[in-house]
């Protein structure tokens, strides 16, 4: 059986900027022994659903981040993946630089449209800085999609 992608179904947002949390006071953790630039991910394919087809209206992707708590060594980030049939995905995309401070932020919006497919999907994750102990995070945040006009 071929499967053929298409657009029918898939139509362009009514508004300029959707807002949508993908978590709040969220617990992430290492498994210990990874170190160095090893990030553990957790797809966020719930918590982002709505917006697996938005990638052809996007013009920029704005994130808003809180991190709650944290152990000393602990990094995080959220990446997306881009694929035009929905089978075979790109590979990933920061769409922040990590965050290894406490409290609250704006991030720079992401904006190169070459980036935002057809399909569309999110990860979180979580790595230690240094050294091999396991470390932790709390964090919240959303995205501000802000769509072409």
């Amino acid at each position: 059986m071929i499967v053929r992608p298409t657009l029918r179904g898939f139509s362009p947002p009514s508004q300029k900027t959707l807002v949508i949390p993908f978590a709040t006071c969220l617990a992430l953790s290492t498994s210990g022994g990874s170190g160095g630039t090893s990030y553990e991910f957790i797809e966020l394919d719930k918590e982002l659903a709505g917006t697996r087809h938005f990638g052809p209206w996007l013009e920029s992707i704005t994130a808003h981040t809180f991190t709650h708590i944290r152990t000393a060594n602990a990094r995080w980030k959220v990446v997306f993946y881009w694929s035009y049939d929905g089978l075979t995905w790109s590979a990933s995309n920061d769409l922040f630089a990590e965050i290894g401070t406490l409290g609250q932020d704006i991030q720079t919006p992401y904006t190169n449209t070459d980036n935002f497919g057809l399909h569309m999907r999110y990860a979180i994750g979580v790595r230690a800085f240094t050294g091999t102990a396991s470390e932790s995070v709390n964090v919240s945040g959303s995205l501000a999609l802000t769509f072409q006009t």
